[in-house]
């Protein structure tokens, strides 16, 4: 990829955000978010190797050649991508019937995340609070489900300080206390380790190092778990109205003789 200059990098990681929703942006909006001219827009996905706008939103429509080396920030977490969807997605099965957190303390820009995964959960139909408040925690407790983390990397000046870790640790032996299964989302490179997570998916390195991709890459993933965790769900929905319509039109012949039992002669 070539070199970026900032006001570039911003129009990419707007890019980026669409994406991760599955949004076709238009060439003025993306100018007007990013507070840019057209034409910039334009030169900076020509640095990508696209001839233009069009080019883009045809490779984006058509998925046909997107790479890591052009648009898509590849890869998106360690490991394979289909199978951190599909745990996530299991994790988003133990949601149902429950109460679920999105936990948005912690740094300041892991808020938005949380508040948004919070409104996806909701409209899923599974129900979750986004909350930092220990008082919430407390009266969730009583249908524990799962609580989601999000861990971004931590500024310099947290680094090495004593009390980060115990901090954390804190946050989830509480949590744990209380029934929920604490699922973490970490940055990549993320500093401090954190056993006690019930579940752990941690975030794969961006090769440009000066973009930060850390929401992008969350909401990325959210959305293949919940397009998995939706599709699973139609799978069961429609194999126990097959199951309900099947015993409904069984033939009588199918009854067992044996299981029906003869009236008791009457009294003499």
């Amino acid at each position: 990829m070539a070199r970026l200059t900032e006001t570039e990098r911003e129009i990419v990681e707007h890019l980026y955000a669409h994406g991760a929703l599955n949004e076709e942006p238009s060439l003025t909006g993306l100018a007007n978010e990013c507070h840019v001219a057209k034409s910039t827009v334009i030169k900076t996905l020509q640095k990508l190797g696209f001839s233009g706008f069009q080019d883009y939103l045809y490779t984006y429509q058509t998925r046909s050649s997107i790479s890591s080396d052009n648009i898509l920030p590849e890869p998106i977490v360690e490991g394979d991508f289909a199978a951190a969807a599909e745990t996530l997605a299991a994790c988003l099965e133990r949601c149902e019937g429950r109460n679920n957190i999105c936990y948005s303390g912690g740094e300041i820009t892991t808020r938005p995340i949380a508040e948004h995964i919070n409104r996806k959960l909701n409209i899923f139909g599974l129900s979750a609070t986004a909350s930092y408040d220990y008082g919430t925690f407390d009266a969730l407790a009583p249908n524990a489900g799962v609580m989601f983390l999000f861990f971004e990397n931590l500024p310099k000046s947290a680094l090495g300080k004593p009390t980060v870790q115990p901090a954390f640790e804190s946050l989830l032996s509480y949590a744990e206390d209380r029934g929920f299964t604490t699922v973490g989302i970490l940055d990549a490179g993320f500093p401090v380790a954190l056993p006690s997570l019930d579940v752990t998916i941690r975030l794969a390195r961006t090769r440009d190092n000066a973009m930060h991709l850390f929401a992008v890459k969350t909401l990325m993933l959210f959305e293949e778990a919940l397009a998995t965790f939706s599709a699973q769900r139609a799978a069961d929905d429609n194999a126990r109205h097959s199951e309900t319509l099947a015993v409904h039109h069984a033939p009588s012949s199918l009854v067992n003789p044996a299981h029906i039992e003869e009236a008791p002669p009457p009294d003499p």
